[in-house]
């Protein structure tokens, strides 16, 4: 941790002492009562509700709603880009 996070977690960030290894939780049960303890919560946050996908990368919403899809707008962006030249015009001559 000392090298990925530049914390040393083997001083003690009030006084700078040595910290010793107290115990090593490993059991689930153990884990919560520690959380409980410290006054944190022990259960996992509950799962966010599933969003729609963003409205632009959505080919079935902007079909339906008549706008093109994302492969057709980059077809079209090609197509602008590299559309052949036109000769100029010259003025007609009485």
């Amino acid at each position: 941790m000392k090298r990925t996070f530049a914390i040393a977690v083997e001083m003690c960030p009030d006084c700078g002492g040595r910290l010793t290894l107290r115990q090593l939780v490993t059991d689930a049960e153990e884990i919560r009562d520690a959380l409980r303890a410290l006054g944190e919560r022990a259960d996992p946050p509950s799962r966010a509700p599933a969003r729609d996908p963003p409205f632009f990368k959505s080919q079935v919403v902007r079909r339906r709603f008549g706008q093109p899809t994302q492969q057709e707008m980059f077809e079209a962006s090609i197509r602008q880009a590299f559309a052949p030249c036109r000769p100029p015009t010259s003025p007609a001559t009485p």
